[in-house]
């Protein structure tokens, strides 16, 4: 737990504070950097004139981009003449890039950064961030702990680190990202993105394998069998899941194993290797004892309930962890191509990215191309500039896809990177192109991208080996990596770049702007930590747009700053763990109600996805999301009562301050001051522990939380006294009571029961944490 860990920390944090990098970037820009200061520049008309006509229609007039193209607002190449040049010339513009020359590149570098540094949108745009308010060191630290790793920090604790500012937080964030539910938050921030937990569901993913290629895709058949009742049925589901899901997650498994292993955050594209865990080498033919995967403590986690009733020779298949995942490289196992090693290209090339991501004989990988630009360089080739609704409808040319200037403005773009996939079928199968029988069509452009071809000789089977290590260099793939971790960590879309409406003094530019020069720095930080993105995660996380708490100036602009977000089905469910010790589940065994995405689960009608037939979350709450909202807080609410104070009181997570019957009036009737206080204490610990809140015993929202307990106390023991003889009255629900061990399930005895409740207080503590589940604060982030 992180509680545990943060100790170990504790020598390290005498530092003085560091502040925060990309922060402390737009401050070295200046409020004062606005275009009254800078120093006069002349206009390069030569350059301006290789602008306006090769880089306005994507870059926009004054640089701060179009719906089809970037802002130069925080560009990562912008830092100098000669860095701006190289990527100019070598890069675009993209469609063709012989059509701007060193010389040529040099004048427009010189054009930009003279006369777009007096622009005032870029100059003020460090001036607009600074009227975002953000929360306390402490309270960015309990959103952080409970985002990241789904832990809630204690106070005493993110007090304590909270004493060094920024500094603290990279110590915790530190620790946070160490705990194996960051890697598994770090994933699912990628999945909604890659949308490969389509395939999770029963053998969806292994069924996409060749039988022919790999043969032993379904190894577990010939170990167990599904047929009889007992633990080899449950031996058999348990090895289909573990391997069915190695495979759907396995691009999601690469990004994971880079970050934990401290890799440039680069080789999720560019990795000549893909991650298998024991289950899912056997797929391709490994043998998991040879390549050392860890084995679990069968004692203390068996895999599953009926384990221990298998015999030895059984049991060994299921004792490998997994969530160990090693490096392997992919041969055909069987059929015409057997012993064909797959050139890995990263997440490009595996099967379920390949699958997820289709094409057809006609489409001839254009959408796996168009995705490939959305996913990893952030540009919709949708919105090329153009009118293309008529002109496009070319029934008259032999290739309109080449001459056709209105088909040609796309498919310059997208054809050449659909053509580097030739080697992959619709299946994501693998197949030399030399030895196919099928010609690639002649009216597809020659493999390249960014206008630069592919060296045929070296490349003619590895294509996509190329096209990843073209990808990481080109300085989108930044941009789209801080994004895709931006919107995973805020909840919110990034801004999308302002039409030629708005003009540049106008409010959306002007935020656009703003938020686009902090993301630019972030993306400076993440390249120049030789692309670790914890670094990156670590700027946001102190950044301005997450810790947003109020707005002191530029309101209209910041409209959208804070993460004031509903949390995700997945985020909520981490929450209520973390602070309850327990999922919100049908009964002890069962899944969690708002992870399940089967029938029964709220994990849809609470807007969440499931990577195929919804892949868009709902963000907005409706009337279904808000009686989903009512029932979790009664229920766990319910649950939580008798669970929490069965335990030590020095290991309540909820009432670690209060008794079982401690009440504000004595039996008489009288005043308790003791027990007042005992109470507002522990509604102090409620506020830190739900909410992430500093609050004192007398502060405004503890007197309205304590009136919440006061009015369930006074009415319950009013109706306790019009019928004392009703049992009912003086006892929890069953539903709330603890009659058995949580853990193991046993009765216990008479003593050590938790249901009586005959002065009404825990139903009171019930009454107030239904009223706190259900607030805003502790359903949003």
């Amino acid at each position: 737990m992180l509680s545990v860990a943060l100790p170990l920390l504790m020598v390290a944090c005498g530092g003085d504070y560091s502040g925060n990098s990309a922060q402390a970037e737009l401050s070295a820009l200046s409020c004062a950097g606005n275009a009254s200061l800078l120093p006069a520049a002349s206009t390069n008309v030569v350059g301006q004139g290789h602008y306006v006509k090769q880089c306005q229609s994507c870059h926009g007039a004054s640089g701060d981009g179009s719906p089809s193209g970037p802002s130069l607002v925080g560009c990562t190449s912008c830092g100098d003449i000669d860095t701006l040049t190289n990527r100019i010339a070598t890069t675009m513009p993209t469609a063709d890039v012989t059509q701007c020359d060193v010389d040529c590149a040099r004048e427009t570098a010189d054009y930009i950064l003279t006369a777009f540094k007096q622009n005032a949108t870029f100059a003020d745009a460090s001036c607009a961030i600074e009227g975002i308010e953000v929360m306390s060191p402490e309270r960015t630290l309990y959103k952080a702990s409970l985002n990241l790793a789904g832990e809630a920090l204690e106070r005493d604790d993110a007090e304590f680190f909270a004493r060094s500012g920024d500094g603290g937080i990279d110590d915790v964030l530190d620790v946070v990202m160490e705990s194996p539910a960051f890697y598994e938050r770090l994933k699912e921030i990628y999945n909604d993105r890659l949308h490969q937990d389509k395939y999770l569901p029963n053998e969806d993913a292994l069924n996409l394998l060749d039988s022919n290629e790999f043969p032993n895709r379904k190894w577990y058949s010939s170990v167990a069998s599904s047929s009889v009742a007992g633990p080899e049925r449950d031996l058999y589901y348990f090895l289909r899941n573990e391997t069915n899901q190695a495979i759907a997650q396995e691009a999601l498994e690469l990004v994971a194993y880079v970050v934990r292993k401290e890799r440039p955050f680069t080789e999720i594209l560019t990795a000549d290797f893909t991650v298998v865990n024991a289950y899912s080498a056997r797929v391709y033919g490994y043998d998991p004892d040879a390549l050392g995967f860890a084995t679990i403590d069968t004692v203390a986690n068996k895999p599953f309930k009926t384990f221990d009733q298998l015999p030895a020779g059984l049991q060994q298949f299921a004792r490998y962890d997994p969530t160990d995942f090693r490096e392997v490289r992919v041969s055909i196992q069987g059929g015409s191509k057997a012993g064909t090693v797959i050139p890995h290209a990263g997440v490009l090339t595996m099967p379920m990215f390949l699958n997820r991501f289709p094409t057809t004989n006609t489409n001839l990988n254009r959408h796996r191309s168009r995705m490939v630009f959305e996913i990893f360089l952030d540009t919709d080739i949708l919105q090329i500039p153009g009118s293309r609704e008529a002109a496009a409808v070319d029934e008259s040319s032999a290739s309109p896809t080449l001459t056709n200037p209105d088909c040609v403005v796309c498919h310059k773009v997208m054809d050449p990177v659909a053509s580097l996939f030739q080697n992959w079928d619709d299946r994501g199968r693998y197949s030399l192109r030399r030895l196919s029988r099928t010609p690639w069509p002649a009216d597809m452009y020659y493999r390249g991208i960014n206008g630069k071809i592919m060296p045929l000789e070296s490349h003619v089977d590895n294509s996509v080996q190329w096209l990843g290590a073209e990808l990481v260099k080109d300085a989108r793939f930044a941009r789209s990596t801080v994004k895709t971790l931006y919107e995973g960590l805020t909840g919110q879309k990034a801004l999308f770049p302002p039409s030629d409406l708005f003009g540049a003094d106008s409010v959306e530019r002007a935020a656009y702007t703003a938020q686009r020069a902090f993301l630019g720095a972030v993306e400076r930080e993440l390249i120049n930590s030789q692309w670790n993105i914890k670094t990156a995660i670590k700027e946001i996380v102190k950044g301005p747009y997450f810790r947003a708490e109020s707005i002191s100036a530029n309101e209209a602009i910041h409209a959208t700053a804070g993460t004031a977000r509903l949390l995700t089905p997945e985020m909520l469910d981490r929450k209520i763990v973390a602070v309850t010790g327990k999922a919100w589940k049908y009964s002890w065994q069962s899944r969690s109600k708002l992870h399940k995405l089967e029938s029964g689960g709220y994990n849809a009608l609470y807007g969440g996805m499931d990577s195929n037939d919804v892949t868009t979350r709902i963000t907005q709450p409706n009337g279904l999301m808000a009686a989903v909202q009512e029932r979790m807080a009664s229920e766990v609410a319910c649950q939580s009562i008798g669970r929490d104070f069965y335990r030590p009181q020095q290991d309540r997570l909820l009432f670690p301050l209060v008794t079982k019957d401690q009440a504000p009036v004595d039996e008489d009737g009288n005043s308790d001051p003791a027990g007042e206080a005992a109470i507002r204490a522990n509604l102090v610990h409620l506020h830190w522990k739900l909410f992430g809140d500093t609050v004192t015993s007398n502060s405004p929202e503890v007197n309205e939380t304590y009136a919440v307990f006061m009015r369930a106390f006074e009415s319950g023991n009013e109706l306790r006294a019009s019928d004392p003889n009703n049992w009912s009255l003086k006892r929890l629900y069953s539903g709330c009571a603890i009659q058995k061990d949580p853990v193991t399930d046993e009765t216990l005895a008479e003593a050590d029961k938790i249901y009586l409740d005959e002065r009404y207080v825990m139903r009171s503590w019930q009454t107030v944490l239904n009223y706190m589940f259900s607030d805003y604060q502790f359903l949003y982030e």
